[in-house]
Order: C-alpha cells, then structure tokens, then sequence
C-alpha cells in the first residue's frame, strides 16, 4: 500500500506476530535457494531496485549462503535509501563476516553502530567479542555504553533480548573480569528482574552470581564464569 499525500505512523501496543510453519512453501527445504534464483533474475532486470537486493541479501543468508550474503548486504548498504534498512544490511554483513573470521570485526560493527547510534544491537556483538577475546577492558566500556541506549522507536528487525538483557549480562561478566565483583553481582540480579527471561539464561546468571560471590570473599577469579 502506497499513499503519497501526508501521513503518521506509531507502533501499535500489545500486538504479537505468530509464525507457522505448515503452509507447503515451508515444508520446501530448498525454499531460500528457490528465492534465491528468483530474486537475482529481478535484480538482473532492475539492479538498483533496493527491496529487491536487499532481499536477495536476506536469501542468501537464509539459504546459509555467508559470503554471497554479506558481499550483497554491503552492496544494499552502498545504495543508501531507507535509513534503518541500510542499518540492518550493515549489521547483518557485520555478523556474517564475523561468522566467516574476518579479521575487520572491529570495524564493521563499528560502521554498524554509527550509522544509526540508536541502535545497540553492533554493540552487544562488539562487547562480546572483545570478552571473548581477552579485552575485558574494552567490552566493559562497550556494553556500558550499549546500556545507556533505550529500546528504539525502529520497526525494523529489533533484537529485543540485546536491550533486555543482553548487553547487562555482557556489563556484568566483563565487570567480574575487572575484578569488579560487586557491580557483576547487582547487574546479575537485575539481569534476574527480568519477567520473561530464558531458563538457560537464567542458570547461567544464577551460577555467575555465586562465583561472583565466591570471589568476593575469597578474593579470587573464577574460570567458570560466563
């Protein structure tokens, strides 16, 4: 639906989307390469139609096509147009090449984040792969920064749980790192405060809470802590 005379939109409280699966396109389990085929037949025709490369990036990703995907996101990210879509290709070539070891994980989802700050989703990945990667410095500063972002107004692909409790968990585990073993635990149990929070979630939170205080009398680091 197309109206060009002046227009409002807002997000509509309380609505849920439920999937099914049972439909005959969904029980074809070379579905996404189908689309594949037919969307880059379209994009062939109109190759500066942005929709149409920017779901054949979504194909390729779906079909676990990594490279294709992430070399077509970062050509839909190149077009410019809608500001939230180019996010997402952007974040969405961020996370793929990360899948594929790219060395420029750094800049990617760097380049992710600013171009739309409003979304933390780059961060919660930066902050996690710094931790992961011994920098609990770095994913300290990051995940803080990611808290400081609220939840945004976007209609486009929003990782609720990266705003909920991602980024904290990411805060509270690199906190414990620090040595900061106080701040791991009051993060951990507002991570626990959560009203729908997943059960493995939920243990892993639980058990860095009791490291956490483990090493608070003792005085020492725990390994298991994640």
């Amino acid at each position: 639906m197309q109206c060009n005379q002046a227009k409002t939109h807002e997000i509509l409280q309380g609505v849920k989307n439920i999937y099914r699966s049972e439909g005959c396109r969904s029980q074809d389990p070379n579905k996404y390469l189908k689309d594949v085929q037919v969307l880059e037949k379209a994009v062939e025709k109109e190759p500066f139609n942005t929709r149409y490369v920017f779901y054949l990036a979504q194909s390729f990703r779906d079909a676990g096509l990594k490279e294709q995907a992430a070399k077509t996101y970062k050509r839909r990210a190149a077009m410019g147009g809608w500001d939230q879509e180019v996010f997402f290709s952007k974040y969405q070539a961020a996370c793929l090449e990360e899948a594929l070891d790219s060395p420029d994980w750094i800049e990617n989802y760097t380049a992710a984040f600013q171009s739309r700050p409003s979304r933390a989703e780059p961060l919660y990945h930066l902050a996690r792969k710094f931790r992961l990667s011994g920098n609990f410095l770095m994913g300290y500063l990051v995940a803080s920064h990611g808290c400081l972002i609220s939840y945004p107004e976007d209609v486009l692909f929003i990782q609720k749980w990266i705003y909920e409790y991602g980024l904290l968990l990411e805060k509270s585990v690199s906190a414990y790192w620090l040595g900061n073993y106080e701040e791991c635990l009051q993060l951990s149990k507002k991570i626990l405060e959560e009203p729908v929070l997943p059960l493995h979630i939920k243990e892993r939170v639980e058990k860095n809470i009791e490291w956490a205080l483990l090493a608070k009398k003792k005085g020492c680091i725990n390994l298991s802590i994640q």
